[in-house]
């Protein structure tokens, strides 16, 4: 049986992402899969090990910024940086204010002038301050995209009362308008997209008692799945799943967490060959393959 595709991923010893290869016609080949490479501080200069750099395949790089007592303390960008379009000179490419540790209120993009706001100025949000984008949980309630002061792009949203999202609502296209319904266990039983007399997307999930897919329609078209005794995905429609997991090297871990390291493999592995142990600490990259078997 041959493999696809494929994508393989590498950790340091902090258990962060550093390297994510993906190859679009069978395996990865480490020397020529394009790949994104992720920098990180390692503990230089401070109790920490934080991301710095991402390097896309084409050698574009993207740094992060921590400027600032506070956001160096709390680990939070406060800017990101890379090269002007067509130049080889730098340019922020966005940064970011905050409110309280972590709920970012404001982003801008100097070279587009295009900006996220959360206090757009002249009324009071639902929890009684500026922050009209933001609801009294600090949800998000109307999230818009500015140039200026024209709006060009927002989104408004309502929850449940276990911050289940049930709308979201495109301030420009209702085409884009969404509608999201829930079990009691707060599984999706429904989405919607457009008009509720005429959507142009639906989709509806059925689950066992697990929490396992057992059925998923998608515009009409349904698709019944199965799952084995670990939990693991063995059937999606006419296609059994063959996953060929390390179960000796893996299994304490296994154990521990009740199969759901292969459900994550095999799940992952639905678009691609292989996946990355998430729980090794391995520097070097180790893949786990998942395949198709029609």
């Amino acid at each position: 049986m041959t493999a696809t595709n494929q994508v393989s991923r590498a950790y340091s010893g902090f258990g962060q992402l550093t390297a994510e290869w993906q190859s679009h016609t069978g395996v990865v080949d480490y020397g020529t899969t394009p790949k994104v490479q992720y920098t990180y501080s390692e503990g230089i200069g401070g109790n920490h090990s934080r991301l710095t750099k991402l390097t896309y395949p084409s050698g574009y790089e993207v740094n992060s910024w921590y400027i600032g007592t506070t956001e160096s303390a709390m680990s939070r960008p406060s800017s990101l940086t890379g090269l002007r379009a067509g130049s080889s000179s730098a340019v922020t490419l966005e940064f970011f204010k905050y409110l309280g540790a972590s709920t970012v209120v404001e982003r801008h993009r100097s070279e587009v002038n295009v900006g996220l706001v959360m206090a757009p100025g002249g009324t009071t949000g639902d929890a009684g301050d500026q922050y009209t984008g933001l609801d009294r949980f600090g949800r998000i309630a109307d999230q818009q995209w500015r140039q200026g002061a024209t709006i060009v792009d927002q989104y408004g949203s309502t929850y449940d009362r276990n911050s289940n999202r049930l709308t979201s609502t495109n301030g420009l296209n209702a085409a884009f308008n969404e509608v999201f319904t829930y079990d009691a266990l707060n599984q999706i039983e429904s989405y919607t997209r457009g008009a509720p007399a005429a959507p142009t997307m639906t989709q509806d999930w059925q689950f066992d008692a697990l929490g396992n897919w057992t059925g998923l329609t998608n515009n009409g078209v349904a698709q019944a799945r199965t799952a084995n005794a670990q939990n693991e995905v063995t059937q999606v429609g006419g296609s059994t799943i063959v996953c060929a997991f390390p179960r000796l090297a893996c299994a304490r871990l296994s154990q521990a967490h009740n199969g759901d390291l292969q459900k994550l493999c095999c799940t992952t592995c639905l678009r691609s060959s292989s996946c990355r142990h998430p729980a090794s600490r391995a520097s070097r990259p180790r893949e786990h393959r998942c395949r198709l078997a029609t």
